[in-house]
């Protein structure tokens, strides 16, 4: 998934056959009825993780030394550091698994929702999320992965799980 954000008026819109797009400049027109402005994109570079996977890379994503998950669930507000590995995101339970790094209390949530991946490069860190085929899903800024998907997040990404709200913050 490749979101394309108008910046004119915010609009979302999802770019598909990324792929051929990667390191070039793409001109859109938005389709929000209030707007119907033109604007470039440039996306970026693509990168293989080790599973082969292909990410595409947006100017938004940024290189930092350490992020921070801000929790707004029912535990109130709970801040939690991410940095370089894997972090499982999944429902807190009486007997919680070992692997599970940020337990989460929604009973909406599976108990392997997700998984937030920092990845080192020039000097500093890039973050996956990834959904790991959880029931209802994981949303970034409102538009679902598909199952599997593993995509860049850039700071300011609100991820939603269940019903619990994640703001994606880099530092």
């Amino acid at each position: 998934m490749y979101l394309v954000e108008c910046p004119h008026c915010g609009d979302k819109y999802h770019l598909k056959n990324v792929e051929k797009y990667a390191g070039k400049r793409v001109r859109f027109k938005c389709k929000a009825p209030s707007c119907l402005r033109s604007y470039e994109h440039k996306v970026v570079a693509q990168q293989r993780t080790q599973t082969g996977t292909v990410l595409i890379r947006s100017d938004k994503d940024t290189i930092a030394k350490t992020a921070w998950l801000t929790c707004n669930g029912l535990d109130g507000v709970v801040n939690c550091k991410v940095g370089k590995g894997k972090y499982v995101v999944g429902r807190k339970a009486s007997k919680s698994s070992a692997d599970v790094k940020i337990p989460v209390r929604d009973i909406n949530m599976s108990r392997h929702h997700c998984q937030i991946v920092g990845i080192e490069q020039n000097g500093g860190l890039l973050f996956t999320i990834q959904d790991l085929d959880s029931v209802n899903g994981v949303y970034i800024n409102d538009v679902r992965l598909d199952g599997g998907e593993v995509v860049f997040l850039s700071t300011g990404d609100i991820i939603t799980l269940g019903q619990t709200k994640l703001l994606f913050i880099t530092k």
